[in-house]
């Protein structure tokens, strides 16, 4: 998995792109079962903004959905240090994966 927080310049402070994009084989290994959905981490000072298109419909606000093996979001900042988005792309990577495992293995149980 790629999966990357970055900001840009000319972003207004305190707001954080995320974009992710799945291996082949990860896409593989969930062939005809996307897409995946996986639950987002709640981490201090931080508020993820997802498009519609990448929310799940079963619990759009605390839910992810990666589609077509790709994932968008925005997280908004307030009084975190750059320093720890770090440890936010870690959680979420933990979170992705738990997601992805979950339908690999069929346990994910109303898809949207």
């Amino acid at each position: 998995m790629w999966l990357e927080i970055s900001r840009s310049p000319s972003a207004e402070p305190g707001l954080w792109q995320v974009e992710l994009s799945l291996e082949p084989s990860e896409m593989k290994s969930i062939q005809g079962r996307a897409p995946v959905r996986f639950e987002l981490p709640v981490l201090p000072g931080q508020v993820f903004v997802l498009d519609p298109s990448f929310q799940s419909l079963a619990d759009p606000f605390m839910t992810g959905r990666i589609v077509h093996g790709v994932w968008r979001a925005l997280i908004r900042t307030v009084g975190v240090e750059p320093e720890s988005m770090s440890h936010a792309r870690r959680v979420l990577a933990q979170h992705i994966n738990a997601g992805i495992l979950r339908r690999t293995r069929g346990r994910e149980a109303t898809p949207d």
